[in-house]
């Protein structure tokens, strides 16, 4: 339906910008390489490390914003997306096609992010099914978080994410002391 309203307003002279699912573009992608500047700038400031900055990916567009943005700025740090039900080959696909268009736009190398280290940094299995699915697991940690801690997460994406990183870190793949922003 989008580019039907845009093929009709462009016979009208008019231009539409058709925003795609999740905002996952590479103008998407530049405001989340845009928050991991500010996530650096106040990291510096307070002076704290950090060994993992985690968070959902299911269209690809923050996921790509936040691997690209610690690329150039903080490599040490691993980002890591944790998808939340699309398939990982798609979701795999989507990423590596606006890793391309995005290091475009910013004038650096497309290959910047091998695919070996996109697979190795999308961590897959914690979609309960399919994208929205809400299952009593993942409620169930809500609610303790949110007792616990004090913040509410979603069961489409922080849940079924958060869930992700307490399964790896009970896992051992993220270090117990580990230093995370989730």
């Amino acid at each position: 339906y989008m580019e039907d309203i845009a093929a009709e307003l462009a016979s009208q002279g008019k231009k539409a910008m058709i925003i795609p699912v999740g905002g996952s573009n590479s103008i998407g992608a530049l405001g989340y390489i845009k928050g991991a500047v500010e996530i650096v700038e106040q990291l510096d400031e307070k002076r704290i490390n950090l060994d993992y900055v985690i968070s959902p990916t299911s269209s690809g567009g923050t996921q790509t914003g936040i691997l690209l943005g610690f690329k150039l700025l903080k490599p040490e740090i691993k980002a890591i997306g944790i998808g939340v039900g699309d398939p990982r080959q798609e979701l795999l696909e989507d990423v590596v096609g606006l890793i391309k268009d995005t290091a475009v736009s910013l004038g650096v190398d497309e290959k910047i992010i091998p695919k070996e280290e996109l697979e190795e940094k999308t961590i897959d299995g914690y979609g309960f099914g399919n994208y929205g699915s809400i299952v009593q697991e993942v409620i169930d940690l809500i609610r303790y978080v949110a007792r616990k801690e004090g913040f509410y997460l979603d069961p489409v994406y922080t849940g079924k994410a958060f869930y992700g990183l307490i399964d790896m870190i009970k896992k051992g793949i993220i270090p117990k002391n580990s230093r995370v922003l989730f």
